[in-house]
């Protein structure tokens, strides 16, 4: 059982800045790009970064002492069988639906290439995971990597093969296949998602902590919403009323003396009305202010996200603000 805080040359009451001081020091010292084609010394770095990640987090540093404790604790440099895996949280599933690929490895992966995910958008950046669980009797550190995608081609889609280096030694995923099936339009009632899909981006904050430091992360998570292509040209339609109409009614305003906001504000919402009841008498969904009202981007919601790109959004973002705006867009 290795002693971290030996190798690490501190003592069990160390602070976290003493633990950080003490790293910095061995890893220059042992880094391999210090000392090219010396396993003694690439082995005695992994053990250090291992010691440094393990007592510099509360957490981490706790289960340690407590395994301590008890006679054993996760050591790198056992003889184990490291693995790299690919796995999907559905086979069977509808375009524009979310698929969560997840890439799974044990011991210190570096050089990951994920496959181009050909037939697929990326709904959001991926979610970086570890933990430790028990290996062929061995514990062992787990890192998972997972990607929220959403397929648009129909039929059989294959991922193909990521590849990443364990060790030095290069490990390859095997193939995957979706079967992505036909799903009805969300804007109309009968017609098929034949068109583009709706983007709607969402933002949800994370707080990420450093050994000195935490800060707040906006990420972007985005839903797409199916739709014909009957339903995307009557919102182009729509769009070029709002604007034919909006600078119709400003044009008027401002030869009426009524001046500028208000001429604006007028054929904003006059423009904006209009649109909404072209879209009543041809029974299609308001692009905007439907797409709020789509399960998937309500659940994401009522979970915490709100709509927007970047994070400006977070200290605007108000329901009935964004219920009033989309109307009259």
């Amino acid at each position: 059982m290795p002693d971290y805080y030996q190798i690490l040359g501190v003592n069990s009451t160390a602070t976290t800045s003493d633990v950080k001081k003490a790293y910095r020091k061995l890893a220059m010292q042992y880094h391999p790009d210090r000392n090219p084609a010396n396993t003694e010394a690439y082995s005695r770095f992994l053990l250090i970064q291992t010691a440094y990640e393990t007592l510099s987090d509360p957490e981490l540093r706790a289960m340690y002492d407590s395994n301590l404790l008890h006679g054993y604790f996760y050591d790198p440099l056992l003889p184990v069988t490291y693995y790299f895996d690919i796995s999907t949280d559905k086979n069977i599933m509808r375009a524009d639906e979310e698929l969560i690929v997840t890439f799974e490895y044990t011991g210190e992966g570096r050089v990951f290439r994920r496959p181009d995910f050909k037939g697929f958008k990326i709904a959001s950046k991926p979610y970086v995971n570890h933990d430790f669980i028990f290996k062929d009797g061995i514990e062992q550190r787990r890192t998972r990597l997972s990607y929220v995608l959403a397929p648009y081609a129909k039929g059989i889609v294959h991922i193909g093969k990521a590849s990443i280096k364990i060790f030095n030694k290069a490990y390859e995923t095997g193939s995957v296949s979706v079967m992505v099936e036909e799903t009805p339009c969300f804007f109309t009632r009968t017609a098929k998602a034949d068109g583009p899909p709706v983007c709607v981006p969402l933002l949800f904050e994370t707080v990420a902590h450093g050994t000195l430091y935490s800060s707040t992360i906006y990420n972007r998570h985005d839903i797409y919403i199916p739709r014909s292509k009957a339903a995307q040209q009557f919102h182009r339609l729509g769009l070029a009323l709002k604007l034919l109409i909006g600078l119709s009614v400003l044009i008027i305003g401002l030869k009426a003396s009524f001046g500028f906001w208000f001429s604006l504000s007028a054929g904003i919402c006059i423009g904006g009305l209009n649109c909404n009841l072209l879209y009543l008498l041809a029974g299609i969904k308001s692009r905007f202010y439907a797409s709020h009202y789509y399960p998937m981007v309500r659940s994401y919601c009522e979970g915490g996200y709100y709509p927007g790109k970047n994070y400006v959004n977070s200290y605007f973002y108000n329901r009935a603000i964004y219920y009033f705006v989309t109307l009259i867009l």
